[in-house]
């Protein structure tokens, strides 16, 4: 999964690497512009087999049968994304309520 600081990585230098490598087909999935990006080795150079946005589903060139519905693939990680930022801040505010100092910080100061 790619993200704005590493989108160059993922666009250009893994494509470079994973071509050199063989690797027949590789995914970027792109929650920024929410698309799935899937090339397919043809050759020595990767081509694009297509860009899948939401409302889509996205195949594999190489594996039949195997695809993805995009919109739902995000909807998860977004409700999985806010089910675990939920979660931090909750095992964060009872971490800071079990240190020792100070002993009974003010409510006011958790919000």
């Amino acid at each position: 999964m790619t993200g704005e600081s590493n989108r160059d990585h993922d666009y250009e230098t893994k494509r470079r690497d994973y071509a050199s490598a063989g690797i027949p087909e590789y995914w970027i999935i792109d929650p920024e512009q929410s698309i799935i990006r899937i090339h397919r080795l043809v050759d020595s150079a990767y081509v694009l087999h297509g860009d899948f946005g939401t409302g889509t589903i996205a195949t594999s060139p190489s594996l039949p049968g195997l695809s993805v519905d995009v919109s739902e693939l995000f909807k998860q990680a977004a409700e999985q994304a806010w089910a675990v930022s939920r979660t931090l801040r909750f095992v964060i505010r009872i971490s800071i309520f079990e240190f020792p100092y100070p002993a009974h910080p003010p409510a006011s100061s958790w919000y």
